[in-house]
């Protein structure tokens, strides 16, 4: 993400093509709002004709209100994600013609400035239309930037140049790198089904509402940079397919009862990723609002199963802990996680069974809960991509019917083995429905599942939509997030799309039912039926190893990181640094060096400085004591020599004459 942040801001921050210091709110103006407007010139200067939907009818009217309310919420950090979509205005379509601009021109960027000479020119769109009008450009041609100089399609980055495609696809895809690991995509998606590990709570909100979904919500923020960018789009498609089939996949081998809803979350998550490869924007958000509703009904609804069998379990072992003593009953390891541990809890728990149901019916996407109507709309523009336009990602895309299928069947075998059947412990034979301050939520949450997809209510499905059109409208999401998503569009109904995921997902049901239900969710040995079967087995094993990819990280990246770290503290640290260096470079240089300064310097030096100057003193003190004799004698000759020494020396200057 920060390489996609650089190259973005290094290119069209460089480029000069947006100056901040010039934006103005043309409302604000007093001169605009008195009748000075733009005029069909100014209009003229910015993309005039409405843009149309690719693949269905033409997308609705934008209003510039969107665009207005962009400017000023930029200097709210932390809502500037939000603001611009939740901000509609009242302007319409009368006002954005009132200031000579097409309606759609009032989203054609994150901001839409004027200049003081009320003319809408190219050095006043966004960022996004900026790269656009680039990438239009042919070989040679440059773009006035409203300064007086130019732009063409060669970014000059110092040392070398790269055409604005070429940029464009480098930041798309460290935007898919980014998105890979935020909303859990391969091969960055190993970390949220451990992150399930905390409470259902917090895995409602953050882990399948929210959070994850942050990578998805800022590709379709992008859109315009994905729609130039054909690789990066057929790269994103192939990473959601691939994840949406491995993690739907892997959902199927697992008896943990949130590690079944973590993997559908990562699989789902790739639904999403694949509609903004095959630019269906719309329906990418669509899926986010709607799996929002029914997912987190699902983790409280598993967090509701698994505070029900946890507390049969208290109440199971508070009886053998009374019936047999201290000293004669030990406690079990029991997980009430482990869907093995349950079975027939739909009588004990019916208000968590029953909002649990409506939530699996949903994320198996059955008619007419919300993940019909989002997961059909990504199904149906990943169809029209394919077989209409001819996308090679479309064609990709098409594998989510497989995952959908999938979705079902897990769902379904979660249900068989959870709820169904007869109770396979004391703790499900225990278990007793959750307080009203747990099973409120989920019948919240359930009417949102069951009513939530006819916020965008496709055109052109007549009875099937129970007659909410005239409540809700058509195309209502679609309506209010074209104010920020430039390149939505409003994809036709497609009846065969809805009929065969459908039948994929009543067919998918079916068979989980055949295999599960029946009181066959477990056999005796404790094994899943696809595991007791010899012919199935090694899928189910697959599955339940989650396709190995912890043991691919750890040999790919945990086990050399480790051996690494190993050989860098034993080897490097211990060995060389501690033994070797610092015993016997440092520890052995430091004793020569000392040896040095004691022997040589201190001993011989400075010591023999010292020693000698104090022989010296003895040497000449003994001289003079020898003069000291007590002899009148030798004090008479050594008077008479010094005279005669100062004779001498008086009368050399005479003698020298």
């Amino acid at each position: 993400m920060l390489m996609a942040i650089f190259l973005a801001f290094w290119t069209f921050g460089t480029l000069d093509l947006y100056k901040p210091s010039e934006v103005t709110n043309p409302h604000m103006m007093e001169a605009l709002a008195s009748g000075g407007g733009h005029g069909e010139e100014g209009a003229a200067s910015a993309n005039g004709a409405a843009e149309e939907g690719g693949h269905g009818e033409e997308a609705p009217a934008g209003e510039e209100g969107a665009g207005d309310h962009t400017g000023s919420a930029a200097q709210l950090v932390s809502l500037a994600s939000d603001l611009p979509i939740d901000q509609e205005g009242d302007h319409g379509e009368a006002a954005a013609e009132d200031h000579g601009e097409s309606a759609s021109e009032g989203h054609a960027g994150p901001v839409i400035a004027y200049t003081d000479n009320t003319h809408l020119t190219f050095s006043q769109l966004g960022i996004f239309a900026q790269a656009e009008r680039l990438a239009q450009l042919g070989e040679g041609e440059t773009l006035d930037r409203g300064d007086g100089t130019t732009a063409g399609r060669m970014i000059n980055f110092g040392a070398f140049e790269l055409d604005i495609d070429t940029v464009i696809t480098l930041i798309t895809l460290f935007m898919l790198l980014g998105a890979t690991g935020k909303s859990a995509q391969i091969p960055l998606f190993v970390w949220l089904p451990d992150a399930m590990a905390g409470p259902t709570p917090v895995s409602a909100l953050i882990h399948a509402a929210t959070m994850v979904t942050a990578g998805v919500y800022m590709m379709v923020r992008a859109n315009s940079l994905f729609h130039l960018a054909e690789f990066s789009s057929l790269v994103v498609t192939i990473i959601g397919v691939l994840t949406a089939l491995s993690a739907g996949y892997v959902a199927m081998g697992q008896f943990d009862i949130k590690k079944v809803l973590a993997y559908s979350t990562v699989s789902q998550l790739g639904f999403m990723v694949a509609a903004v490869g095959v630019g269906a924007y719309g329906a990418a958000m669509f899926h986010m609002i709607t799996h929002a509703f029914f997912k987190a009904l699902l983790f409280l609804g598993s967090g509701s199963v698994i505070h029900g069998v946890e507390h049969g379990h208290h109440h199971a072992h508070e009886h053998k802990h009374d019936d047999h003593g201290h000293d004669e009953h030990h406690a079990e390891t029991f997980d009430p996680q482990d869907m093995r541990n349950m079975g027939g809890l739909r009588r004990k728990m019916p208000i968590t069974y029953a909002t649990y149901l409506i939530g699996t019916l949903a994320l198996a996407g059955l008619y007419p809960f919300a993940g019909f109507w989002s997961k059909d709309e990504i199904l149906a523009d990943s169809w029209v991509a394919a077989i209409q336009d001819g996308k090679f990602a479309g064609f990709v895309a098409l594998g989510l019917f497989v995952a959908a299928a999938l979705t079902a069947f897990y769902m379904w075998r979660q249900i068989e083995m959870v709820f169904h059947g007869s109770p396979r412990t004391e703790a499900a034979e225990q278990a007793s429905e959750s307080v009203w301050s747990m099973t409120v939520p989920l019948v919240i949450l359930a009417v949102l599942s069951l009513l939530g997809g006819f916020l965008n209510i496709p055109s052109g499905i007549g009875l099937f939509s129970f007659g909410l059109q005239g409540v809700f409208g058509e195309h209502t999401l679609s309506t209010w997030l074209e104010y920020s998503v430039v390149h939505l569009h409003v994809g036709a109904f497609q009846p065969l799309i809805a009929i065969v995921s459908l039948v994929l997902a009543v067919a998918a049901i079916i068979l989980a039912n055949r295999i599960y239900g029946s009181n066959k969710a477990i056999n005796s040995e404790g094994l899943d039926p696809l595991e007791a079967n010899p012919a199935s087995r090694p899928i189910f094993a697959l599955s339940n190893a989650r396709l190995y990819w912890d043991e691919i990280y750890g040999r790919l990246f945990i086990t050399p990181f480790n051996r690494t770290a190993a050989f860098l503290a034993n080897v490097v640290d211990m060995a060389f640094l501690h033994d070797y260096f610092h015993d016997s470079v440092i520890t052995k240089g430091f004793n020569g060096i000392g040896r040095l300064l004691s022997h040589p310097i201190d001993l011989g030096i400075i010591d023999g400085a010292v020693n000698g100057i104090g022989r010296l003193t003895r040497w000449i003190s003994g001289g003079l004591r020898r003069t000291q004799a007590g002899y009148v004698r030798v004090y008479a000759v050594a008077l008479l020599i010094g005279v005669v020494a100062v004779i001498v020396f008086m009368l050399l200057p005479v003698l020298q004459g």
